[in-house]
C-alpha cells in the first residue's frame, strides 16, 4: 500500500553546469502536475511529465527545476576561419587600410565569432533526466514507507471492529430473545383488556424483532472487512477500491443503529462507526 504523500530532491552535475530536481507529492483526488522551471528548458516539460505519470497515479505533484553553471563557467567560443579569411581578403581587395578595419571588426560580423550561451539540449537533458529518476525513486520509496505506516493504523482500527462484532455474534440469539420479550410485553400492555388472540401477539412480536435483527448486517460488515484486507495487500493503485469499502462499512452500520434496541449494542456501534471514519480518512492519502 502507497500514500500519496512524498518528497524527492536529487542533484546532477557536469564539468560545466549544475542541476537541482525537487518533488513534492500531497493528496489530490486525481493526478494533478505542476512544474517549475526556467523558459528555456519548458520543452522538456512534456517528457518529464510522462516520466511522472508513469510512477504517480494520483495526487498533486509540483516540481522545481534549477539549472546553475558551475563555478567560473567558462563559455565556448568558436570562429569560422575560412568565413574570417574570406572576408579578411574581400577587404584587402578594397584596399581598405588594416588599422582601420581591423580584425576585432571582422569577428563582429554576422557569423564569424559564435559564443555558447548555454548547454546543447542533449547534454542538459541528460542531467536533468538522470536527476528526476533519482528524485523520483526517493518520492516513491517514502510514499511507500507512508503507505506501510497507514496500513499498520488501519489494521488497529480493524482489530477493535473484529473484536466488537465476535462480542456481537455471541450475544445476538440473547438479544433476539431480550427484544422478543420486550416486545411482547409491550403489545400485551397496549392492548390492555381487549381481546386478541396470544398466539397472534407471539407472531406479532415475532415480526417486530425479526425486523430489529442485525445478524445480516454484522455478517455483511466482516464480509467487508476481509475484503478490505485483502485489497490492501494487493498492491498498485487501490485507493478508490478500499474508500468504497469503507462506504459499504459506514451503510452497514448506519442500517445496524436504526434497527437495534438495546443501548449497549447501539454504544457498541458508535464505536465503530468512528473507527471506520478514522480509516476512511486515513485511506483519502491512499494511492
Amino acid at each position: 500500500m502507497r500514500s500519496m504523500t512524498g518528497y524527492g530532491r536529487a542533484k546532477g552535475s557536469n564539468e560545466r553546469w549544475h542541476v537541482e530536481v525537487e518533488l513534492k507529492a500531497i493528496n489530490h483526488k486525481y493526478f494533478s502536475f505542476n512544474v517549475h522551471m526556467p523558459a528555456e528548458y519548458n520543452i522538456l516539460e512534456i517528457p518529464i511529465s510522462r516520466k511522472i505519470r508513469e510512477k504517480l497515479s494520483r495526487g498533486r505533484v509540483e516540481l522545481y527545476l534549477q539549472v546553475q553553471p558551475a563555478g567560473e563557467f567558462q563559455r565556448g567560443i568558436e570562429i569560422n576561419k575560412d568565413l574570417f579569411n574570406a572576408c579578411k581578403q574581400e577587404i584587402e581587395k578594397l584596399g581598405i587600410n588594416e588599422e582601420v578595419v581591423s580584425p576585432e571588426f571582422i569577428l563582429s560580423l554576422p557569423g564569424v565569432l559564435s559564443i555558447e550561451e548555454r548547454p546543447g539540449e542533449q547534454e542538459i537533458s541528460e542531467l536533468i533526466d538522470a536527476s528526476l529518476d533519482e528524485a523520483l525513486g526517493k518520492l516513491v520509496e517514502m510514499q511507500n514507507a507512508e503507505g506501510e505506516n497507514l496500513k499498520e493504523e488501519i489494521a488497529v482500527h480493524l482489530k477493535k471492529i473484529d473484536t466488537v462484532l465476535k462480542s456481537l455474534k455471541n450475544v445476538l440469539p440473547e438479544l433476539r430473545q431480550v427484544i422478543f420479550q420486550r416486545l411482547k410485553r409491550r403489545l400485551d400492555d397496549l392492548i390492555g383488556d381487549k381481546k386478541l388472540d396470544n398466539d397472534r401477539i407471539i407472531i406479532e412480536a415475532g415480526i417486530l424483532a425479526e425486523k430489529s435483527d442485525i445478524s445480516e448486517e454484522v455478517t455483511r460488515l466482516e464480509s467487508h472487512i476481509k475484503q478490505f484486507r485483502n485489497v490492501m495487500d494487493e498492491g498498485g493503485v487501490i485507493g478508490k477500491k478500499l474508500d468504497f469499502l469503507t462506504q459499504e462499512m459506514q451503510r452497514e452500520l448506519n442500517t445496524m443503529s436504526a434497527k437495534v434496541m438495546d443501548q449497549r449494542v447501539i454504544s457498541e456501534i458508535i464505536d465503530m462507526r468512528s473507527w471506520v471514519e478514522g480509516i476512511r480518512e486515513q485511506v483519502q492519502n491512499v494511492v
